[in-house]
């Protein structure tokens, strides 16, 4: 038989449970912004040690062993020692700190826009502002001075004064009255009275007239004035109207490299031109060429130098004229090209944002053509050159 098993030890008391770890640091505060995703979550704070675990109970003197035999009904099982005392709790790890705010969310899809409502009534019309004021007239422009009187030429010699013509005849007398009867002597009679006289005589021929005196030599031609500004009937031929400049023409506009540029001009009537003006705006620098041409387009692309002005090596601001070589007469039935050629630096000149761009049918509204060196007559000009779109202010005057 086993022997009676030996009455179990006391448990020995429980050790102390270490110290709780330290609390973590607060994380600090993240910056609020737009909710987003979920942050992700900050590391938990190290468990703090576990307390050493208490030494096992002494065990109990072993029982003598009995003489085995038959097995004895197995003793009763010794009651469990005492628990021991918890340990102390270790402190709190610290906290971890918090995570970075997550990205925003992408905003939720837009809800269905709901149904129009109905349109309203139309509101009243306001009534319709008074009309503005007409602008000021411009003023008219400065009459050109009158030219100066030419000297009167000298007076011719008096002519030699004719013959007198010769004196005619002397009318007849008139017939002397009937004598009066001789009166008695003795007191004068009252004289009788005065005759009739006589009718007058018929006036005699005029004599003939003298030869008229030889002319007098011609004075001095005087001095030309100058010529005036053009009337409003004198022929005059422009590329636009002047107050629709709209823009500014640099001298090398569009990067071109010693470059004229011309447009259509049409005035409907025959006319004669001495003078070419266009309408200075920036002078720059005041060195270099300016010149100005009358072409007549003879192609769709080309025209020819029918007129040109003298060369400018420096320029006025405003109207700027220039006289032609010669004069050009135009015809009211043909459409001209004015151009400019300005080699100035940094100088512009007035004009107008016009042209279609392409070359069609008809002739070009405006062109340009570069690597000249100025123009003359009878030069061939190339106008298929559109790209500028722009046209330049140019005027023939008488």
């Amino acid at each position: 038989m086993t022997g009676v098993t030996g009455i179990v030890g006391s448990a020995g008391a429980q050790g102390v449970n270490g110290a709780t770890g330290a609390t973590g640091l607060t994380g600090g505060t993240g910056i609020v912004g737009s909710a987003g995703a979920q942050g992700v979550t900050g590391t938990t704070g190290a468990t703090g040690l576990t307390g050493a675990t208490g030494g096992v109970g002494a065990s109990g003197a072993q029982g003598v062993t009995g003489t085995t035999g038959a097995t004895g009904l197995t003793g009763a099982t010794g009651g469990v020692g005492a628990a021991g005392a918890t340990g102390v709790t270790g402190v709190t790890g610290a906290t971890g700190l918090t995570g970075a705010s997550g990205s925003v969310g992408a905003a939720g899809a837009q809800g269905v826009t709901g149904a129009t409502g109905a349109t309203g009534p139309t509101g009243a019309s306001g009534s319709v502002g008074a009309a503005g004021a007409q602008g000021v007239t411009g003023a008219t422009g400065a009459t050109g001075p009158t030219g100066a009187s030419g000297s009167v030429g000298a007076a011719g010699a008096q002519g030699v004064t004719g013959a007198t013509g010769a004196t005619g005849p002397t009318g007849a007398s008139g017939s002397v009255g009937a004598a009066g009867a001789q009166g008695v002597t003795g007191a004068t009679g009252a004289t009788g009275p005065t005759g009739t006289t006589g009718a007058t005589g018929p006036t005699g021929a005029t004599g003939l007239t003298g030869a008229t005196g030889a002319t007098g030599s011609t004075g001095v031609t005087g001095v030309t004035g100058a010529t005036g500004i053009a009337g409003i009937d004198s022929p005059f031929i422009e590329t636009l109207k002047i107050g629709d400049i709209d823009t500014l023409i640099p001298f090398n506009a569009g990067s071109g490299n010693n470059q004229a540029i011309g447009a259509l001009a049409f005035d409907g009537q025959d006319s004669t031109i001495s003078r070419l003006a266009a309408f200075v705006t920036q002078m720059g620098t005041n060195t270099g060429t300016f010149q100005m041409a009358v072409l007549e387009p003879v192609t769709g692309t080309t025209a020819t130098v029918i007129g040109v002005t003298t060369v400018a090596t420096t320029i006025t601001p405003g109207l700027f004229i220039l006289p032609l070589t010669a004069p050009v007469t135009l015809s009211g039935n043909i459409v001209y090209y004015l151009a400019v050629y300005n080699q100035i630096n940094g100088s512009s000149i007035g004009g107008r944002t016009t042209g279609t761009g392409t070359v069609d049918d008809a002739i070009p509204i405006n062109f340009r053509v570069q690597n000249l060196t100025g123009f003359a007559v009878g030069d061939l000009i190339n106008t298929s050159d559109v790209s500028l779109l722009l046209s330049p202010w140019v005027a023939g005057l008488v």
